[in-house]
Parts: C-alpha cells; structure tokens; sequence
C-alpha cells in the first residue's frame, strides 16, 4: 500500500513539474521563413537653381546605391559614391528624379545628413532620423534659372544714368522752348515791321491823295476866277 503511494506522489510530482515548464520555442535554423524587414521610405520634393549639387552622407554600409534615374528633357548628369557618401549633380534646366537606398545588417540608429548647393545660394540642410535596418530616399530636383538681381554699382550706374537722361531732357526742353520763344519774336518783330511798313504805306498814299484832291480842287478855283472878273467888268 505504501508502495502505491509512493509511486501515485511520484506521478503527481512529475505532473505538476511538467505543467510550469513553458513549451519549447521553435528551432530558428529549421525550416520555417524568415520575414523580410520592410525599407522605411522618404521623400524629398526639392526646388533649386541650376547648377545644383546634392549629397547625402549616412553610416558606414556596403549596400548603397542611387537608382531609377530619370529626367523630362535629355539633361546631363553624373553621380559617384562611397560606403558613408553619395553625391549627384547636374546642371541643366530640368527635373531629375532618383532613388537613393541603404541597407544595414541589423536597424542602424543615424541621423542622415543632405546637403543641397543650389545656384549662389548658400548650402541647405535636411536631416532625416533613421532607426531603420533598410531606407530608401525618393528625391525630385526641380531645376530653374536662378534670377538675376542689380548688384549696388548696377544700381548706382543706373541711377546715374537716369539723373543725366533727366538733365539732359530738361535741357533739350529748355532749348526747344527758348527756340520757340525766338522765333516767336523774331515772327511778332516780322509781323510789327510789316504793319509799320503797311501804316506808313497807308499814309503816304493817304497824304499823296489829300494832295491830289487839294490840287484839284485849287485849279478848279483858279478856273472860276477870270469868269467872275468878266461878269464884273461887263456890268
């Protein structure tokens, strides 16, 4: 009987013993799939000026690349690149589109550095924080002509230039107005001369023909005279 026991405590032991042991978990070299890390993707829309270069500087890999090139018109360009660098540059009116992606043994924490020249502007920065195994970085450059803006001696030549055109027109006016004025005397001194000459005409003829009727009307009297002086003597 206390065999029985015994062997029944045994059992009971072992049972307990097997229910707070945890399963095995399953052997990771066996047959079962690894699943895939999924890249962590950015995306980058940047406006710019021609010429334009970008570079992206990230943590030391092997697995780097810049892919899916492509542009609208038949534009230059060249890239290079190294375990911790890659660079892209082109210098044409356009809009280049790429793809730059890293890939890590295991998730990296980085801090992704992008420098941008863009025409004479000073270099920009972006920074992307990454704690990604695999990252891909989409990025459209939108290229156009930087403008051009007056420098100070521009401004100040052009200014110049202005104040002399200004003089010189408000010269030219003057002179034109002075010319106007002149002959505007020269025709009123025309125009006087001409009445004084036409008065003294009108006078002239007007006293030669007070004259004239004065001459008349004297012989007309000296004519009456001798027939008066017979009428006196006949009577």
């Amino acid at each position: 009987m206390s065999k029985r026991r015994t062997i029944l405590a045994i059992c009971l032991f072992l049972a307990l013993v097997g229910l707070q042991m945890p399963a095995r978990a399953p052997d990771s070299t066996g047959t079962a799939e690894e699943v895939p890390s999924v890249p962590h993707e950015y995306t980058l829309e940047i406006p710019c000026y021609v010429p334009t270069r970008l570079t992206v500087n990230y943590a030391y890999t092997h697995n780097h690349s810049i892919s899916d090139i492509s542009t609208v018109g038949a534009s230059l360009y060249k890239h290079s690149g190294g375990p911790n660098f890659l660079e892209f540059i082109a210098s044409d009116v356009d809009t280049y589109r790429f793809t730059v992606e890293l890939r890590y043994e295991e998730p990296t924490n980085q801090t992704i550095l992008i420098g941008v020249w863009s025409g004479s502007l000073p270099v920009q920065g972006i920074s992307l924080f990454s704690v990604f195994q695999d990252v891909v970085i989409h990025v459209t450059l939108s290229m156009t002509k930087e403008p051009s803006y007056p420098s100070e001696m521009d401004v100040a030549k052009a200014v110049t230039a202005k104040i002399a055109k200004d003089l010189q027109d408000t010269y030219n006016a003057m002179q034109s107005a002075i010319e106007r004025q002149n002959r505007a005397v020269v025709t009123n001194s025309i125009l006087s001369i001409v009445s004084l000459f036409g008065l003294i005409a009108i006078a002239a003829i007007f006293c030669l023909e007070v004259r004239r009727l004065r001459g008349i009307r004297w012989e007309r009297v000296e004519t009456e005279k001798p027939s008066e002086k017979g009428l006196q003597e006949g009577d």
